[in-house]
């Protein structure tokens, strides 16, 4: 590496980790140099009451991404870790439903395994099925909730507002939410693979 621009020299494999975060940094910085004007300029929006600020430097670097609403459904502490990693499968969209599966090029059947509707999406199984939404109409009944079952992007908003309350009743609520979807889950995959019963 001797004699070569450290910014165009290819990162070697078997560099330390730390090594290869500053090389990367580094690349970060020229390029950020060359679309958003000098060094100089980059530098002075890391300086904070007229001393370089390393906090300064690390929002400035560090990609921005959009927050997520639910973020405190999932930082409850109450909430089991296989419930939570199923609530958060959901939540990205990524639990692999049929029309997940179609669209990778499987050949599964359409219909829902709960109700028969033509197709199953997420949606569909965790609030619009027929059979999921008599769970959740129960499950809101027994917690005090006497409202219809809204679609998901409503549902998910009353979860997160029970997350948010401070009481016991949030926990327990926002526990709740996550063992339903879960369980619907779980029925789903029971009924689907080896024909059981929801």
């Amino acid at each position: 590496m001797k004699g070569i621009d450290i910014i165009l020299c290819q990162i070697p494999s078997n560099a330390t980790w730390i090594i290869r975060k500053i090389m990367e940094a580094m690349r970060y910085v020229s390029t950020i140099t060359s679309t958003h004007g000098s060094l100089g300029d980059r530098l002075e929006e890391m300086v904070h009451n007229g001393k370089f600020s390393i906090k300064c430097m690390y929002t400035t670097l560090r990609p921005q991404y959009p927050k997520v609403r639910w973020k405190s459904l999932l930082s409850h502490l109450e909430i089991h870790p296989q419930h939570k990693f199923c609530l958060w499968l959901a939540l990205h969209q990524r639990l692999p439903t049929v029309d997940k599966l179609q669209s990778f090029g499987l050949d599964v059947p359409k219909a829902c395994i709960l109700c028969a509707a033509p197709v199953e999406t997420l949606t569909h199984l965790l609030f619009d099925c027929p059979i999921t939404n008599s769970l959740w109409s129960r499950m809101l009944k027994w917690a005090g909730e006497h409202r219809p079952i809204g679609y998901s992007q409503v549902e998910v908003a009353h979860a997160v507002k029970w997350a948010k309350k401070s009481s016991g009743n949030g926990g327990i609520l926002s526990s709740l939410f996550a063992m339903v979807v879960t369980v619907i889950w779980r029925g789903r995959n029971l009924m689907r693979f080896q024909r059981g019963q929801f």
